[in-house]
């Protein structure tokens, strides 16, 4: 019996079934599946795309950058009194 997840491959999951990892089949070349035997199976399916740490270590980095910037521009800034 083949379980088919209608999500796309990207080589980033991990698929565990009752506990040991199971290989990954590619279904129609583009979506991903696992062989079953008949039964009731605990599913566990992990997945870690790196463009999400990528993208959290950008945004960490811009919002360094914009923080200096404010802070050496704010150096920078004379009061005026009215």
């Amino acid at each position: 019996m083949l379980l088919c997840f209608f999500c796309i491959q990207e080589n980033t999951e991990l698929l565990y079934v009752d506990g040991k990892e199971a290989e990954i089949k590619l279904i129609f070349d583009a979506f991903i599946g696992v062989e079953l035997t008949e039964g009731e199976h605990e599913i566990e399916m992990l997945y870690s795309p790196w463009h999400v740490y990528l993208a959290g270590i950008l945004s960490l980095l811009g919002m360094s950058i914009f923080g200096v910037i404010c802070i050496s521009e704010g150096k920078n800034i004379t009061r005026w009194n009215l």
